[in-house]
This record gives structure tokens, sequence and C-alpha cells, in this order.
């Protein structure tokens, strides 16, 4: 029953953050400041799926009016990078107008091979430390319209849905939980839109995840530290839990990382959560997904 209550927490906080957190507990306990070699929190999104799943995120908003049935409807198509093509057509009867349509293809042959190249490029549990286990992972699903940020805003995915979105979760028993979200964009603008999002998402000193107050504190610009073009990390608080939460904005990426680490357990031989999400952001660098 810890095992269950562990993995539950850890997934909530990530999904409703949007970050990858790692290191739920149930025992009380402090989170370690982001510059020492404690809990690491990381995330963009919601997330609890195996690495391989592609989903969608953020992406380009359109304006989704309303037309007379009786009108010629218009196939619309937007530019895209070479990595991510569109289907051409939104599904009107299943798009709320209230929210951006989904358009890119995630199931095109052309999308899950960037996809796989950006499997491939995630952490590992070998670059995590010795311990550490692939668990399962889900991307934020952008048809969640009542999914939330914990400062009380629409989730990201629903927001920015044209993205492949991919990821992974690495645990380590019931002392650590380390959670990567990668969302890949039709361009940098968007991306940096959903970074700007996702991020204000956060900014509030008590939020709320899945009916639980979580306490958060902003620990500032940590793009330095991680080399990448914007990156901001947060201490969390959820229960007797604790993590910090990063969210990282490259080029066409908007990555989240939550690394939480259970209250009371050790975490003198965990790593430093910055230092991962450094490595995470040069694997992806390296492979030329930025």
């Amino acid at each position: 029953m810890r095992t269950k209550s562990f993995a539950v927490r850890c997934a909530a906080l990530a999904m409703g953050a949007g970050l990858v957190l790692a290191g739920c507990s149930e025992k009380s306990g402090t989170a370690a400041p982001v510059n020492t070699t404690s809990a690491v929190v990381s995330s963009t999104e919601e997330s609890t799926s195996t690495p391989d799943t592609v989903g969608s995120t953020a992406g380009e908003s359109t304006d989704a009016s309303s037309t007379e049935e009786s009108s010629t409807e218009e196939s619309s198509t937007e530019e895209s990078t070479p990595e991510v093509t569109t289907d051409g057509s939104t599904d009107e009867s299943t798009t709320d107008d209230s929210f951006p349509p989904m358009t890119v293809d995630t199931g095109s042959a052309e999308s899950l091979a960037v996809t796989e190249k950006i499997n491939a490029a995630l952490l590992t549990a070998k670059d995590v430390g010795e311990g550490f286990a692939k668990g399962d992972y889900t991307p934020s699903d952008p048809t969640a319209t009542t999914a939330t940020l914990p400062c009380g805003q629409t989730s990201t995915a629903v927001m920015f849905p044209n993205a492949l979105r991919t990821g992974t979760t690495l645990t380590k028993g019931n002392t650590a939980q380390l959670e990567q979200a990668v969302n890949m964009f039709l361009d940098s603008k968007t991306a940096a839109e959903a970074y700007d999002y996702a991020v204000e998402g956060l900014s509030c000193s008590e939020g709320d995840v899945g009916g639980t107050k979580v306490a958060i504190t902003d620990e500032g610009d940590v793009s330095s530290q991680v080399g990448a073009e914007r990156a901001q990390a947060w201490t969390a608080k959820i229960g007797n839990d604790q993590g910090v939460l990063v969210a990282v904005n490259d080029g066409d990426l908007s990555l989240g990382f939550t690394f939480v680490i259970a209250g009371g357990a050790d975490s003198s031989s965990l790593p430093n959560p910055l230092d991962l999400v450094a490595t995470a952001v040069k694997k992806l660098q390296d492979a030329g997904l930025t």
C-alpha cells in the first residue's frame, strides 16, 4: 500500500504541474535546495505512460470560429517543420471550440520517426544513478479539457495541443522518482509560448493537485546551470512528499522535469536535480532535436 501511495502522489504532482518530479514519500521531510545533491523535480506537462507512447502537446493555437453547417468546410493546413506533419483537417465533431484544435498528425510515419529519435535521447536509469529503474510514463492528453495546472489554469497540453509528446519515468523504489516530459512543437515561437504558459501555471505559493494542496517555492532562473535557452526551477511539497520542478525551453522543445524524494529519506546518495536536467538537455541537443 505504501508503494501505491508513493506512485500515485508522484504521478499526481507531475500531472498537475506539467513537470517531472522524483521522490515521493509517506514520511515528513524537507525538500533540498535545487543546488544540492538531493531531490530533483522537472516538469512541463502531466504524464504517466510508456516512454514510447506518442502524445500531442502544446502547439500553435488557432482561432476556431464557428461556421454555418451549410457553408463550405475548409480544410486547414499549417506550415510545419520537417520533423512534424499535420493531417490537414480538424474534426469539428470532437473539438471544443473553446480550445485550440488538434491538427498535428502524431501517427504519421514521419512523426513516429521523430518520436523514436526523441525516445532514444531521453534520460536512462544509468544516467540517473544506481538503483533507478525505468517505469511507466503517459503523456498529457490534449483532449482532457478539465485538467488544470497547480495554480488553476487549464493544462498546457489542452491550450497548446499541436506537438509531439513523449517522456520517461525513472524510479528508485519508494525513495525517489524522476520524470522527464518532452514536447516538440512546430516552431520555436510556439514552444516558447507553451513554456511561458507552464511557468505561469506554477506562479503561486499554494496550488492544488487533484484536490491536494501543494506548496510551491520559486527558485528562479536556472538556464545557465542546465545549458538551455530558458529554464525555471521550483521546490514543491505535496502531502509529506518533497520535490524539485524544472521547466525548460530550448529551440522547438518545451521540457518538464520532476524529481521527487520521499519525506524522511536519505538524499545524500541521490543525484543533483539540476545536473540531471543538464544531462537531459545535452542529450537532446546532441541528437539535433533542439
